[in-house]
């Protein structure tokens, strides 16, 4: 009836408002066993720096984001867009420990950081140079009236 599929363990980082419609989505899709384990090895996998370091950069990542979604591209719209979807191809990846996880983080907004910043910044100064000329010509019109 059932056969039994190799499992691993995995560790998550959420936001803790998430926490439970995650479980809970994984559970009900059959992905996720929940175990009650000892609590000498619920304190041993006490959280430590480096899940304070990820959950401090998933803020910094999740702001840029949010910044760069505002600039994203169009997609093929239309119904043949709508029905077949283009998928992005799935990269693979091997978790092998939060500790590289952060390294890679980090060397991810060493460089992509002060560029995004620097648009970002460039944009600003010319929104408010676009409302400043805008002002102007309102006051122009207002005079040649």
């Amino acid at each position: 009836m059932f056969k039994p599929e190799e499992m691993t363990k995995i560790e998550v980082l959420s936001l803790n408002r998430y926490k439970d419609s995650i479980l809970t989505y994984l559970h009900e899709e059959g992905v996720l066993e929940i175990r009650e384990i000892d609590v000498d090895l619920a304190q041993k996998d006490a959280p430590n720096e480096f899940y304070r370091k990820a959950a401090s950069y998933s803020i910094s990542l999740s702001r840029l984001i949010d910044f760069l979604k505002g600039y994203k591209g169009q997609t093929k719209g239309g119904i043949k867009g709508f029905i077949f979807p283009e998928l992005k191809p799935k990269k693979k990846c091997r978790y092998e420990g939060i500790e590289k996880l952060i390294k890679e983080i980090e060397s991810f907004l060493e460089n992509a950081e002060p560029e995004i910043k620097k648009v970002e910044s460039k944009i600003t100064s010319l929104n408010t140079e676009i409302e400043r000329v805008r002002t102007e010509i309102e006051i122009l019109e207002l005079l040649s009236v």
